[in-house]
């Protein structure tokens, strides 16, 4: 069975084949709630230390067998790793305590560990260290997951095998063979799709789909978990009336922050999706600091008398880290000396706030995919795929639905041009700040068969890859 990823991505460490290779401490199920994996159980000794039971019987490729001593050594290096370093800085100490159970020490208390831990892939520690010099060079790895590897030309092909004993036997996979392989450019891949020299296309665009759709022998596999987060700004609010209020908000939202302490490595910044004809930031925004730039704004800009106070309600949802995310969101606000108040409401209790105008702020979730600024900021304003996302709270929020249904009474380049103006004017209005999307679309033949999971890590799960031998 062949297997497509992007060149770029052709790094057997990483997370779209890192679970062939390595298993997790952790694994979330399809409702969003950490599953033990590696760990066979754990206990909460205070509200800031944790101490887990490794399962027994866990070997890696190598035939080493895993302990409480590669997990240790497994944090340190993930902890060295620049998309992980973040994700991990609340842990405070890992330590062994026996060769099957190890301790963990958070900085304070945090609630969110155990999701974290479905990122920990536990490496062969006594292995890697001996075999520093050679992986460099060959692409060697031994991991603890159901493949391990026959053959790795880098940037041109690398072949996994099952393995003949993995620890987990009760796997569903049928699938004894993969090989991956980088194709550059999408018309070929898809026509390698097409003509079944590959089974399964990682990263295809959203225009595909019509095909794909049309295709009795292929279908897509869409992260239905995948959606859009973003704040919406109350310009009914004295002070979040001045466009310039609202810049320096948008400014202030540190994204690079949200991205890397919650939602790395698998999310994507909004800040990435702007190209210089669709920009909603200017290019001096594009910092991952922006407190200054925030301060300097907020300082032209006529407050209320006495020390501003925001209110911002979101509803509860399982697929984003919601507490951590409010949490760095108050931080970044009392940066620019704004005291936030935060509410989560009831799916009916928030619509009804949002409809009303209630609030100053709205932390909102959409739940299509818009896989770009045009896409989210027309999920604002209309039915987007079925998914309803109204944008309230505009001073001029008819206006806005009034010049949608004029443009789209229009046809050809003179829609496209003026659409692209529509989007521009209200992108530099500041009525939202988009703060990361999740999204992706994958293309398999219809024999293959792969599991999805709903949550928000995104990974698919490779040990109940199958191929269906009837069709």
């Amino acid at each position: 069975m062949r297997f497509h990823q992007l060149p770029k991505d052709l790094s057997l460490s990483n997370l779209a084949v890192g679970n062939l290779l390595y298993d997790s401490l952790f694994r979330m199920d399809n409702f969003g709630r950490p599953q033990p994996w590696l760990v066979k159980s754990y206990q909460q000794i205070s509200a800031v230390r944790y101490q887990f039971d490794l399962n027994t019987g866990v070997s890696f490729s190598s035939g080493n067998t895993l302990s409480a001593q590669d997990v240790v050594w497994s944090f340190n290096q993930l902890r060295q790793h620049q998309q992980f370093a973040q994700l991990f800085a609340g842990v405070q100490s890992v330590r062994a305590i026996s060769s099957t159970r190890f301790e963990i020490t958070l900085t304070h208390p945090y609630l969110g560990l155990l999701s974290q831990l479905a990122y920990c892939f536990v490496f062969d520690k006594n292995w890697q260290l001996k075999n520093k010099k050679n992986q460099d060079k060959n692409g060697l790895i031994s991991g603890s997951g159901p493949y391990q590897i026959s053959e790795d030309i880098s940037g041109v092909r690398a072949v996994l095998k099952l393995k003949p004993h993995y620890w987990r036997s009760s796997g569903e996979g049928n699938v004894t063979e993969l090989e991956i392989v980088p194709i550059m450019h999408e018309q070929t891949r898809y026509s390698a799709l097409q003509g079944h020299d590959v089974d399964i296309v990682d990263h295809v665009s959203a225009q595909r789909l019509p095909a794909l759709d049309a295709l009795s022998s292929l279908e897509a596999v869409r992260m239905t978990n995948m959606a859009w987060l973003g704040v919406i700004f109350n310009q009914q609010h004295s002070w979040l009336a001045q466009k310039k209020a609202r810049e320096a908000l948008s400014v202030g939202i540190n994204n690079a922050m949200i991205y890397s302490l919650v939602y790395a490595p698998l999310g994507e910044l909004a800040n990435q999706l702007t190209s210089h004809n669709e920009a909603f930031y200017n290019p001096s925004m594009l910092k991952q600091t922006h407190t200054l730039k925030a301060y300097q704004l907020l300082q032209s800009v006529q407050k209320n008398d006495g020390h501003l106070r925001l209110t911002l309600v979101s509803r509860e949802d399982r697929r984003f880290d919601f507490d951590q995310t409010l949490a760095l969101l108050k931080t970044m606000f009392a940066r620019m000396d704004i005291d936030l108040k935060v509410k989560v409401l009831s799916d009916d209790d928030f619509e009804r706030s949002l409809e009303e105008c209630r609030d100053d702020l709205y932390l909102v979730s959409i739940r299509a995919q818009p896989n770009n600024l045009s896409g989210y900021l027309k999920a604002m304003l209309s039915s987007y795929r079925g998914h309803v996302a109204r944008m309230h709270c505009a001073s001029n929020i008819q206006d806005y639905k009034s010049q949608l249904d004029k443009i789209n009474e229009q046809a050809g380049e003179l829609k496209k041009t003026a659409y692209q103006n529509f989007l521009s004017n209200l992108s530099h209005q500041y009525v939202f700040k988009p703060l990361f999307w999740l999204d992706q679309l994958w293309a398999v033949n219809k024999r293959i068969s792969l599991k999805a999971v709903n949550n928000r890590l995104g990974l698919i799960y490779f040990d109940e890859l199958k191929i269906n031998r009837s069709r």
